[in-house]
């Protein structure tokens, strides 16, 4: 009877224990903003990374921040009207729109010391802020643009742009993704 007890309790404690939910904010661009827009890609894309992760982690939830065509400093200069939420991860996958756009990307002084919106190390350190205002214990990660391709966008052929292969207003895009 005890050893029935001890077991009875055991599946008890194992199969009453859930995962703890976890809530992920996603900020980005277009390659956030697509997961939820897969119709956009002509469903050329039939999964988003934000969709594979949570299939992998069932636990983690996301919402999804991402804003076609954004810089960093776009994001930074909306972030009060982003409608962003209290989360325990937060994301931010930027900087290849800001290389294509030819945003400077500055120095680490000016993320250190706050220097406002005119580099890319700048508009960072303003997200981040705020991220920090919204939980300070969240964790955050900081995804670097990754070599892309040529891209042109399906529903209009005149929106393209050339891959990372070739610099833009001599900057290249490896130079923004060493931030």
């Amino acid at each position: 009877m005890k050893k029935l007890l001890y077991l009875l309790t055991a599946v008890c404690l194992f199969t009453s224990f859930k995962p703890k939910e976890i809530t992920w904010v996603a900020i980005g661009d277009s390659i956030t903003y697509l997961n939820n827009h897969l119709d956009e890609t002509g469903n050329r894309v039939t999964k988003g990374y934000l969709t594979r992760v949570t299939q992998k982690l069932p636990n983690v939830h996301y919402i999804n921040q991402g804003h076609n065509g954004w810089t960093s400093g776009g994001i930074a200069r909306q972030i009060d009207s982003l409608g962003l939420v209290k989360a325990d991860i937060y994301s931010v996958f930027l900087g290849t729109n800001d290389w294509w756009a030819g945003r400077p990307i500055g120095t680490l002084n000016d993320y250190k010391n706050n220097k406002g919106n005119n580099t890319i190390y700048g508009s960072f350190r303003i997200i981040v802020n705020k991220l920090h205002i919204l939980n300070p214990q969240a964790k955050i990660i900081l995804i670097a643009p990754m070599q892309r391709n040529d891209f042109i966008y399906i529903l209009d052929h005149n929106n393209n742009a050339y891959g990372s292969y070739k610099d833009k207003n001599g900057q290249s895009l490896e130079a923004v993704a060493m931030l």
